[in-house]
């Protein structure tokens, strides 16, 4: 109950909703009722979030700042970590399409932690990987996704590690514990969602090292200026709903109680300092 209600929560204030909700209500208002200047002003605070988000005015730095929060994992952290220290990779969803190869059966910010994980695990030879694999394929789908994974990313099976069923980051949180090796874990997720993500494991105990990876925010040479640049991005809105999902979830962290301190006892049983 708890899943569905932070889900259906947070998808009234992503930005094509809370946009929609605006519009809807200001025109309800203003046609149907006699508070016309509130439903104008409705309809006038919806076009202008629409142009807020759709030209990312104010919602990339905030999103950027979240990205930011850990450094990437260098190869001189990987060698400092224990032997056994295995590498979670948070999942996301997993296409039922069968005759597409692994790698086209999972989104490009899923494949992008599938990546980030294999790099990690070429630094310390003696790692699993812990892939979770969400959605509602069977099991044997599943490790056979792993399989084709494997194959791809040129790594032996047997360090693939599938965790099927979790349907949010505390399932796989407790699946996590009951796979990994030793008290350290390397988790990798995108960059945006890895700092609420690392504050729930630490709300657990659990001692992390981040792997931040499918960026959003790139600094980008600038270029000349172009007459497309007058026109609102669709990628823009990913961009807002990106960084209005990540706000929201870390509220909603610290309102459960999951807050603590990102710091020292983080990674100090895994002797990183």
């Amino acid at each position: 109950m708890e899943y569905i209600f932070k889900k259906l929560i947070s998808r009234f204030f992503f930005p094509v909703p809370l946009v929609l909700e605006l519009l809807i209500l200001g025109l309800v208002l203003q046609r149907f009722s006699k508070w016309k200047r509130t439903g104008k002003g409705l309809l006038v605070a919806g076009v202008l979030l629409l142009a807020i988000f759709g030209y990312n005015l104010g919602t990339e730095p905030v999103l950027r700042s979240i990205e930011r929060k850990f450094p990437p994992l260098t190869i001189e952290i990987a060698k400092s970590l224990p032997a056994k220290t295995d590498i979670l990779v948070l999942g996301q969803g997993l296409s039922d399409e069968l005759g597409l190869p692994a790698n086209s059966r999972i989104g490009e910010v899923y494949l992008a932690r599938i990546i980030e994980a294999v790099r990690v695990s070429r630094m310390m030879p003696n790692s699993r990987i812990l892939v979770s694999v969400a959605g509602y394929s069977s099991a044997d789908d599943k490790t056979n996704f792993l399989e084709g994974i494997a194959e791809i990313m040129g790594i032996e099976n047997a360090r693939l590690v599938l965790l099927d069923g979790a349907r949010d980051t505390a399932d796989e949180i407790d699946m996590a514990l009951g796979q990994a090796r030793s008290e350290c874990l390397v988790v990798v997720s995108s960059a945006s969602h890895l700092p609420r993500a690392i504050k729930m494991f630490e709300g657990r105990g659990v001692t992390t090292v981040p792997a931040p990876c499918a960026y959003r925010v790139l600094d980008v040479a600038d270029g000349p200026w172009s007459p497309l640049e007058l026109f609102p991005n669709a990628r823009n809105l990913v961009s807002a709903e990106n960084a209005i999902y990540e706000v929201m979830g870390n509220l909603w962290v610290r309102v459960r109680g999951r807050k603590s301190e990102v710091g020292g006892r983080r990674t100090e049983r895994c002797g990183v300092r």
